[in-house]
């Protein structure tokens, strides 16, 4: 299954990756939004990391995740979607915020 990659926020962060480019990926059939995660982290590290996800399955802090243009809270239990033309995703990468009194 071909996926197409899209990163957007702070890229910057993502060594080796250009800005407003989009990443093609080739997943088995019926993979999820969790394996493209493992996938960029495998290519690209941090911000990515290996796992994907936290240990309880939750999405890391930095990252958000959009499939097909809708928000994935839980990417490993995400299904990408199967047919002839790449599925789309948007993966939101998010500053660190600090704050409080």
């Amino acid at each position: 299954m071909k996926v197409s990659v899209k990163l957007q926020g702070m890229v910057d962060r993502v060594k080796g990756a250009e800005p407003g480019c989009s990443i093609e990926l080739s997943l088995p059939e019926g993979a999820t939004a969790g394996e493209v995660l493992r996938q960029l982290g495998e290519l690209y590290g941090e911000p990515f990391p290996v796992a994907g996800s936290d240990s309880d399955g939750s999405l890391h802090g930095s990252l958000r995740v959009f499939v097909g243009g809708e928000l994935s809270a839980r990417p490993d239990r995400t299904p990408l979607q199967s047919d002839a033309s790449p599925t789309d995703v948007t993966i939101v990468i998010m500053s660190a915020v600090a704050g409080g009194a």
